[in-house]
């Protein structure tokens, strides 16, 4: 049995598109609004077959679902959007969070969800859009969480990870900080390594004692300057969920300003001439001063 019903995916972004695209396939019903986003979001939605309707209005009026795929600073405003369409049109569609939000948010956001009649589910992908079918996770957890599971299967592979909101989010924003925290720490020890002109020397050492360590580097760092904006926010959320849970944050605090360094870099001076790790490390090191 196919994913059936309306399900609207907002927004259209990589995940989101690759979401729709697969949902539209197994006999889905996809709908987004596209409203005032980017050439590069309207034609991703296009291509993935997902219908474009007017305004958000009209999403919460259509669809049975509507699936939040947004940064993670777009997520409770965007939350709040869907709870206003719903009062006014008078419709409530269950609502699944997808995001990079700790559990303090995802509980906010269950509110206001709530406040609007509608069902709020917490839930939290783990993969790449490009892999979505073949090795991504769509983690769940709610009293609704089996009823939107399945609406989603066998589109998304899913897994019921608790009966609480705010358990799917954490999961994700405890397992993302591995790779978020690790990516800051390549970051400065590269760059290290550059100043004093030891590169070659430290990724060959990487290579033969850690070699999955390295094959991160290699794979993640090239990219990391137009991401890393929303990895710092990623980050944020990720201190904010310890220290809620009265646990120190001091690495992911740390981490976040790496990140947030990055991503103010590429603001100002833009990507790197190449897409190799070398590359990507001269050009961080070559903006930076001792502060």
């Amino acid at each position: 049995m196919g994913a059936k019903g309306t399900i609207a995916v907002l927004s259209a972004g990589e995940m989101g598109s690759e979401v729709g695209r697969l949902l539209r396939e197994e006999g889905a019903r996809v709908v987004t609004t596209v409203g005032e986003r980017s050439p590069g979001t309207v034609r991703r939605a296009a291509n993935a077959g997902m219908e474009s309707l007017a305004d958000l209005d009209n999403v919460v009026r259509e669809a049975e679902v509507v699936i939040s795929i947004v940064p993670s600073l777009a997520a409770r405003p965007l939350a709040e959007g869907v709870a206003s369409a719903a009062r006014r049109v008078g419709t409530h569609p269950l609502y699944l969070d997808a995001n990079s939000i700790g559990p303090q948010t995802a509980r906010a956001i269950a509110e206001a969800i709530s406040a609007a009649g509608a069902e709020f589910i917490d839930g939290s992908i783990i993969g790449s859009a490009s892999d979505l079918r073949g090795n991504a996770v769509l983690y769940l957890s709610g009293r609704m969480a089996e009823t939107i599971a399945n609406y989603l299967q066998p589109a998304l592979c899913t897994e019921i990870i608790g009966a609480e909101p705010g358990q799917a989010s954490g999961f994700k924003v405890l397992y993302a900080g591995l790779t978020k925290g690790l990516s800051a720490l390549g970051v400065e020890l590269l760059a290290g390594a550059d100043r004093l002109g030891l590169t070659e020397r430290l990724l060959a050492k990487y290579r033969s004692s850690h070699p999955s360590v390295s094959q991160f580097f290699d794979h993640t760092l090239p990219g990391l300057p137009p991401r890393a904006g929303r990895r710092s926010q990623e980050m944020v959320e990720l201190a904010e969920t310890l220290e809620e849970l009265g646990l120190t944050a001091n690495v992911a605090h740390a981490a976040q300003r790496t990140l947030e360094a990055v991503a103010e870099q590429y603001i100002r001076h833009g990507s790197p001439d190449g897409d190799d790790l070398r590359t990507m490390i001269g050009w961080w090191t070559r903006h930076q001063s001792a502060t």
